[in-house]
């Protein structure tokens, strides 16, 4: 009994598709910007967060070179402008949208429905999201942004940042509601695909903690238009904001990172994923450890020496380690293969990891690590490395996650260079995270005050090959072979978006079958290799 029948195309007279709009059949610009379509949605997500991911990346470099060799080329409020402006474009131009888009596109197809819930809004997040961005930078150019010199152009770069969380929090609502409410029959909660799983978690992490971000951008706006002698002070505006873009709220950008391996690694070890609800569960966990909206020095003194954040911060390893448990569970009773996806999925779980560890050595006061401080910006030099480990794992992910599903964004099977430029991405992750954590340890070893410029520029070599894993997560959407691409080019695909063609039509899907396990696709070619015998 097969899971799915053959997808009907957008002119069958009982397809889902006919009840989208006229105006989304238009082609080109006009098109494009009327679409509510959610795989156009999603692409132009992908795309624009690449770009601005790259752009963020080269300014948090031009500002931590400047900060610790003292080129010249910037002043030093200048370069904590770069700065504000590079951790507001990883975190709320990169390493959200990228995923979200992901989601946007994918989760719609894993789960069988015909588009996501609230398409419209959708589209409206896209664009919200999009026109933020650009009025944020407008707001940096004319000497605003975060803790900028120019008074209107600071209330323009913080009613900008607003502008993108709130984009960003509808497009979570509609992933959410997808997984939760149109899933196709037979097909429960707890046989979802894991990516689809771990954005359900993401978008409940980031509808809960992005909100209270909201209401620290609102009490500083208020202060700098009236006053400015409070939280609105250009001094204090970052420290107002920063819980949002460190330790421990940092991790809620990753979460989609577990369910893209979840789901990709037991596909390629041709095997059922084993023990599937602790993998749920952990992932949960990974979320429940990650939420960071209580934790605000600002608001609430010295809370990173507060013992519950070292339990948070160590405590966030324990689903890592159970996660990974699970996945060697199912590469141990298959037949792995060590795809590109695979490769860099396994990278940047390492990296995490590696986050995690150096997370937890910054909660230990008696360490000292928290008191070596980035020169000009009250940012401690560990915290800031530490960051950087969490949002280099992500765009690791974010490489592997766009060469395992490529073929449904693009209609072609990419190169298999992910995997290598993912293995290039762990040495560019590793010294563009650990080489600040080290400096952190000054106060312990003396002798890193003497190295702390090498180390930054360590730090800068590692923000290069970052760019570079971003470069090559871009090329996976243009550089691969295109033609006549299977329904599953992998032939390894177990859940519902390996059933439609590549990239799949207006409408997805046309009838499926009622779904009865969380791996139809293997159900599916178990019952035909069974019948071939």
């Amino acid at each position: 009994m097969t899971a799915t029948q053959t997808p009907t195309t957008s002119d069958t007279p009982d397809a889902p598709a006919e009840a989208e709009p006229s105006r989304d059949e238009q082609h080109g610009l006009a098109g494009l910007l009327g679409t509510g379509d959610h795989k156009d949605v999603g692409r132009l997500y992908i795309v624009l967060a690449l770009l601005f991911g790259g752009a963020s990346i080269v300014a948090g470099a031009l500002a931590r070179a400047e900060a610790s060799a003292e080129l010249g080329l910037f002043s030093t409020s200048d370069a904590f402008s770069l700065f504000t402006a590079s951790e507001v474009g990883l975190v709320f131009g990169f390493a959200v949208p990228i995923f979200l888009g992901l989601a946007i596109y994918l989760v719609p197809l894993q789960v069988g429905a015909a588009t996501i819930a609230f398409p419209r809004a959708a589209a409206l997040s896209l664009w919200l999201w999009l026109a933020g961005m650009i009025t944020l930078i407008i707001s940096y150019a004319i000497d605003g942004g975060i803790a900028g010199a120019e008074v209107q152009a600071t209330d323009l770069g913080l009613l900008a940042l607003g502008m993108v969380i709130v984009g960003l929090l509808i497009g979570a609502m509609c992933v959410a509601t997808t997984v939760t409410t149109l899933r196709t029959e037979g097909l429960t909660l707890g046989q979802v695909p894991m990516f689809s799983w771990s954005m359900l978690v993401a978008s409940a992490l980031w509808l809960l903690s992005w909100p209270v971000l909201l209401g620290n951008l609102l009490l500083v706006y208020v202060d700098h238009t009236n006053f400015a002698t409070g939280p609105g002070q250009p001094s204090q505006q970052f420290a107002q904001i920063a819980w949002g873009f460190f330790l421990p709220q940092i991790y809620v950008v990753a979460i989609p990172v577990l369910g893209f391996l979840g789901d990709a690694l037991p596909a390629f070890a041709r095997r059922r994923q084993p023990s599937r609800g602790i993998m749920y569960g952990a992932i949960g966990a990974f979320g429940f450890f990650a939420f960071g909206a209580w934790a605000q020095p600002a608001q609430g003194g010295d809370i990173m020496s507060e013992p519950l954040i070292v339990v948070m911060s160590f405590g966030v390893a324990l689903p890592l380690l159970a996660l990974l448990g699970g996945w060697v569970s199912a590469m141990r009773g298959g037949e792995p293969k060590l795809a590109a996806p695979v490769m860099a999925g396994v990278v940047a779980v390492v990296v995490l990891l590696v986050a995690t560890v150096a997370g937890g050595l910054y909660s230990v006061e008696p360490l000292e690590v928290q008191d070596t401080m980035v020169t000009g910006w009250g940012v401690p030099v560990a915290l800031l490395g530490h960051a950087n480990l969490v949002l280099a794992a992500t765009a690791i992910g974010a490489l592997g996650a766009l060469a395992f599903w490529a073929p449904k964004l693009t209609g072609a099977r990419p190169s298999g260079l992910a995997g290598l430029v993912a293995l290039l991405g762990l040495v560019g992750a590793l010294a563009w995270g650990i080489a600040p954590v080290v400096q952190g340890f000054e106060t312990q070893v003396s002798e890193l005050s003497d190295a702390a410029e090498a180390l930054a520029w360590v730090s800068v070599a590692g923000a290069a090959v970052m760019l570079v894993v971003l470069l090559a997560a871009a090329a996976t959407l243009v550089s691969g072979r295109s033609g006549d691409v299977a329904d599953d080019p992998w032939e390894v695909g177990q859940t519902l978006e390996w059933a439609c063609p590549s990239p799949p039509p207006r409408g997805n899907f046309g009838t499926l079958e009622v779904v009865r396990t969380a791996e139809p696709l293997l159900d599916e070619r178990n019952e035909t290799s069974e019948e071939e015998r």
